[in-house]
């Protein structure tokens, strides 16, 4: 698989850049695909400990990222994120966890990426996924689309962050919009903290109150 994944991440920005308006939509097409494709092309580098290669794919384009995040071994019912709990590689699991990765996905064995953090001796991976897994519920449960970024209601570990374009953070079985420029506030793991009635600049309590210390 030398250069497979890099090379394929490549195919794929330049279907996207396409300067042929009337050939789009073939083009997306085409792309979604390639990103499909890729994925399972990753998840494979995964198995076997390449988080590296893994990791500098994600960087390089957003969306495949976030399909990764999603992606579910059919044989297995395993997830990147049970990958990353098996080899206890924080980084991996943090990444996946803000594209939107389930950290409470059952595999064909019953058994969450926190199941096998601490089957395979990640104690501290363990406490990080359980603790993901306790801010991601109810109306916060991380997304089943691609193109929605998580939520959380980890109000206490709030820091601010700017969005770089136009975006949608699933929440309560909907979706709230931020904005490019427009600063929303993100927890430890960099998911859209959002409160009642979706509310996000700032995230508020059922009661109207500003959920960020200092933000009315």
């Amino acid at each position: 698989m030398e250069h497979v994944l890099e090379d394929l991440i490549q195919i794929i920005k330049r279907f996207e850049s396409t300067p042929d308006a009337g050939a789009l939509v073939s083009m997306n097409a085409a792309a979604y695909m390639l990103i499909e494709q890729g994925a399972a092309i990753a998840y494979e580098l995964a198995k076997v400990g390449q988080w590296p290669r893994v990791l500098a794919a994600w960087q390089s384009h957003d969306m495949f990222a976030r399909t990764c995040a999603h992606f579910v071994k059919p044989t297995s019912g395993w997830s990147f994120l049970h990958q990353a709990a098996w080899f206890g590689d924080e980084a991996a699991a943090r990444e996946l966890i803000r594209l939107g990765a389930r950290v409470d996905l059952d595999d064909k064995k019953g058994r969450t990426p926190v199941d096998i953090a601490g089957q395979h001796r990640h104690p501290d991976l363990r406490g990080l996924l359980s603790g993901a897994a306790e801010t991601a519920q109810s109306l916060w449960t991380a997304p089943t689309d691609a193109e929605h970024l998580p939520s959380s209601c980890a109000f206490s570990q709030a820091r601010a962050w700017v969005p770089p374009r136009d975006d949608l953070v699933a929440y309560g079985g909907g979706v709230a919009p931020i904005r490019a420029g427009t600063t929303v506030w993100i927890d430890d793991f960099g998911r859209v903290l959002v409160g009642w009635h979706g509310t996000v600049c700032p995230p508020r309590g059922m009661g109207g109150e500003s959920m960020i210390p200092g933000q009315d």
